[in-house]
């Protein structure tokens, strides 16, 4: 399979083969959607630790749930309603790989807590006595531009350059378009698994439909359309109208003509609603990141969805 992707991806299939073999933590850099996660659990598939856990720590983890939920809690810790105690991130990971999604996002008060268990190899859960010593392997992925934050104040110099060890950087989609095939197999085998049903293939035009779509939601908008068309084909083969309408690369002028009866905030409005929900599509439903990308602040942005109305679910 390696031999039939693109040279950036096969350069980073070499990079993920050279680093498994090693405990060094790594910086997975990429777009939301890119296949950040595949790239951490590939490592750690091929790693010494394979046979261990592989736990996910969200970066955007509340701050004033993340100490009981990283380093665990000891039983009758003040006001912890348990009545068990409660085994942390950390803790869950010991012996395997702990992945850090979207580090760019952890609050400034935790980076430095994060640092010690990196430089010591030990956690202390709230209200223990004594530090446990861990033995854990850190992979870390962000799609934001770190250098950038650590001159803004937002992220620790010193904990970037110890996860900094080595660094992986994947390419969004429409970069790699040679990859769409393969991935597209990939993706129907594994929902054809999990539905216990033969595995369908894609025709010749479904195909070239697929190729000709820029994928603003990267590798994760390409799993979402295979695994939908696989689901609504009865058949044995996935053609055209069984894709959604894909728009070509580079898009489509916005339409002209309005009626001039129309009133311009409603104009405005329909623009504004429009945008908002493919910055959210976009964006994984991750709402900093598409404030960010708005050019506008996480508050903002939640007031303009509760505005026009727009459902984020618990995001």
């Amino acid at each position: 399979m390696i031999r039939e992707l693109n040279n950036r991806s096969r350069e980073i299939f070499r990079q993920i083969e050279q680093v498994a073999r090693t405990d060094a933590p790594v910086l997975v850099l990429g777009e939301t959607g890119t296949g950040k996660e595949l790239v951490a659990r590939a490592i750690h598939s091929l790693s010494l630790r394979a046979g261990q856990p592989f736990v996910v720590v969200d970066g955007n983890i509340p701050e004033q749930m993340a100490d009981s939920e990283l380093f665990g809690v000891v039983r009758d810790y003040p006001g912890f309603h348990h009545k068990e105690p409660m085994i942390g991130q950390f803790e869950m990971a010991d012996g395997g790989t702990l992945f850090l999604d979207e580090i760019g996002d952890l609050p400034m008060a935790l980076q430095p807590k994060l640092l010690r268990v990196l430089q010591e190899g030990k956690i202390r859960p709230l209200g223990s006595p004594q530090p446990l010593s861990v033995d854990l392997r850190i992979i870390a992925a962000t799609n934001r531009e770190l250098d950038k934050a650590i001159q803004e104040g937002q992220f620790r110099r010193d904990l970037y350059h110890r996860l900094n060890v080595v660094k992986i950087s994947v390419p969004p989609l429409h970069k790699r378009k040679d990859d769409i095939p393969r991935l597209a197999e990939h993706f129907l085998r594994r929902n054809a698994a999990e539905l216990k049903r033969p595995v369908p293939r894609l025709n010749e035009k479904a195909l070239e439909l697929l190729l000709k779509y820029d994928y603003p939601g990267n590798v994760r908008e390409l799993q979402n359309l295979i695994e939908r068309a696989a689901i609504l084909t009865e058949g044995e083969t996935i053609g055209v109208e069984n894709l959604p309408p894909l728009e070509p690369a580079g898009g489509t002028p916005p339409p002209t003509g309005i009626p001039l009866e129309t009133r311009l905030e409603e104009v405005i409005d329909a623009v504004e609603i429009d945008y908002l929900r493919r910055q959210l599509e976009n964006a994984g439903g991750n709402i900093s990141e598409a404030a960010r990308k708005s050019g506008i602040d996480r508050k903002t942005f939640r007031e303009k969805l509760r505005k026009h109305g727009i459902d984020w679910g618990s995001s």
